[in-house]
């Protein structure tokens, strides 16, 4: 896995050294001659952006372009924002451009189709008109494409492609390390291994209080990433409870995992962990306080957990619960299965669209283009070159990060000086209201930053995370995963009940069976299972996922 990644973190070093070959003309006080061409942006407001025209990136691009940039601020609050743009669209006055990170797909796919919004797909197509969109990696591009089209094939907008492994692998396994290290336990890597360190620490007193009153598995499942039951069932079959459908082994067929053998396996050993007193039913009812409350108990009393965030232990750096439960390990396997991590692929969140009111439709496809240029995405990102970042060898040597002390790449690329992004009144950026381009796959480009504001404490295990899930999670899904799916607007509307009932009753079923409320080891019950789900409209679904997936490969 090193060797990928030394190789893909070169290649976006490659993109970076051309772009640094660029003429630099932002911030500059050139003069554009007179009668320079204008371009109007309709962009959502965000309140950290004082001053849109007195703009650091808004100078860059103007004189990069050669043109004069005309703001028209839309409403920050979505539901304003979405009147306003109703209002415009309604009496024929819409701006040149929008740059907004929030429409939906129905609002994006409606007004394409009133003609209000430009189709790009033959610019997107023609590496004349939009070069820098036509140097991404091929693949990432038809990712791009197909994960941003519209129901009637259309793509509308240019998107950001900024993913960030790490933020995308949200169901993350803790052991008490403490509990661990007291009963002379390893590390599980397997179900079964934790199975045993949860009977040894239901019956051997780790937290020495005299008490038989530690919790094995516990967390929220209601709660997201604090969810530790569809953890588990990952040890088992592939399953994120945001997009529950997947794909086959030959990335062909859509599935529905909650309806596989490995599924009911995955539920027998919950009704196990249960019976045995090793998995508390509170996860299923408990409310976010009184989670926090229990995680936070003196002495510990949880030996198995879920979270995302620190924010459920106050003062967490300093608060020996927290600090217990790191290092993360990594994911589980099981008798029948490898063991996978819940992950989902970033998709594109489209940004900027080309209206009917553009006076020169191919200005605004090299301005948006532009955003494209590595270069550019890091000023979109970070501010001014040398001031707000930097990637000076001299100023770089002797910094790292998480992912270069575990060895995931050999050095960082750039540092930053201060942050901007968060900062009011910075004017400085867009607030990433703007396409841009990094790449999971070569390294993005938070993996390849260093932080001279707050530098890399290698001492400090929370520090680690973002590269543990990296190296240990990152790898662990499926080599096909089922992209986001542009159900066509009859399909959406047939499948919008059916989808929520058969979510609802699938996160149910797991509570049920996992309590013994119903019988997963009866082949009744669990046949019965299968025909509610299909009484439901899940065979529909599937049939429809499958056409639409088809269409969109």
């Amino acid at each position: 896995m090193n060797n990928f990644f030394l190789k893909t973190a070169g290649m976006l070093c490659l993109l970076l050294l051309f772009a640094a070959s660029l003429t630099f003309a932002g911030g500059s006080t050139q003069q554009v001659p007179a009668g320079k061409p204008t371009l109007e942006i309709g962009i959502m407001q965000d309140m950290n952006v004082t001053d849109y025209k007195n703009n650091y990136m808004t100078r860059y691009l103007e004189n990069l372009h050669g043109i004069d940039l005309i703001f028209n601020l839309l409403p920050s609050v979505t539901a304003e924002f979405n009147t306003k743009l109703s209002l415009m669209a309604a009496s024929n006055d819409m701006p040149e451009t929008i740059w907004a990170p929030w429409l939906t797909r129905e609002q994006i796919l409606q007004y394409g189709s009133e003609g209000i919004f430009i189709p790009l797909n033959k610019y997107f197509s023609d590496a004349s008109k939009t070069p820098y969109f036509n140097q991404i990696p091929q693949e990432d591009r038809k990712a791009i494409l197909r994960d941003t089209a519209s129901a009637d094939g259309n793509v509308y907008s240019f998107a950001r492609q900024n993913p960030y492994i790490p933020n995308q692998l949200q169901f993350r396994l803790f052991v008490n390390q403490v509990w661990l290290a007291k009963l002379g336990l390893e590390v599980p890597k397997t179900t079964d291994d934790l199975r045993n360190v949860l009977i040894a620490f239901r019956d051997n007193d780790p937290n020495g209080n005299g008490l038989k009153d530690e919790i094995g598995v516990y967390g929220r499942f209601e709660a997201g990433s604090d969810d530790p039951i569809s953890t588990l069932i990952n040890s088992f079959v592939f399953y994120h409870r945001g997009n529950p459908l997947s794909l086959d082994a030959s990335g062909n067929n859509v599935i529905a995992p909650f309806t596989q053998p490995a599924f009911r396996q995955a539920l027998q050993y919950l009704n196990d962990l249960f019976n045995e007193g090793l998995l508390d039913p509170a996860v299923f009812t408990v409310d976010p306080q009184t989670e926090r409350a229990v995680l936070n108990a003196n002495p510990m009393v949880v030996g198995m957990t879920t979270f995302a965030v620190m924010a459920r232990f106050p003062d967490a750096l300093n608060n020996p619960n927290y600090l217990a439960f790191l290092p993360i390990i990594a994911p589980l396997s099981s008798p029948v299965s490898p063991g996978y991590s819940p992950y989902m692929d970033n998709v594109p969140l489209q940004i900027s669209y080309i209206t009917n009111k553009a006076k020169n439709v191919d200005l605004a496809v090299k301005v948006m283009d532009s955003f494209y240029e590595p270069t550019l995405t890091l000023i979109s990102l970070w501010g001014e070159e040398n001031v707000d970042w930097t990637r000076d060898p001299a100023r770089l040597k002797g910094i790292s990060n998480p992912f270069v002390y575990l060895g995931l790449y050999p050095e960082i690329k750039f540092a930053l000086l201060q942050r901007v992004l968060t900062t009011p009144g910075a004017n400085k950026h867009w607030m990433n209201f703007n396409p841009m381009y990094t790449s999971a796959e070569r390294g993005s480009i938070q993996e390849l930053m260093g932080d001279l504001v707050s530098p890399f404490n290698p001492n400090n295990p929370s520090d680690l995370i973002p590269a543990q899930l990296v190296k240990d999670y990152y790898p662990r899904h499926p080599q096909y995963l089922l992209p986001q799916l542009n159900y066509n607007s009859a399909d959406g509307t047939t499948l919008a009940q059916p989808i929520t009932d058969v979510n609802s009753y699938v996160r149910r079923s797991i509570a049920e069976f996992t309590i013994g409320a119903r019988d997963i080891n009866s082949d009744a019950a669990w046949n019965a299972y299968i025909k509610e789900l299909d009484n439901m409209g899940l065979q529909q679904w599937l049939r429809i996922s499958q056409e639409t997936y088809n269409r969109q490969r």
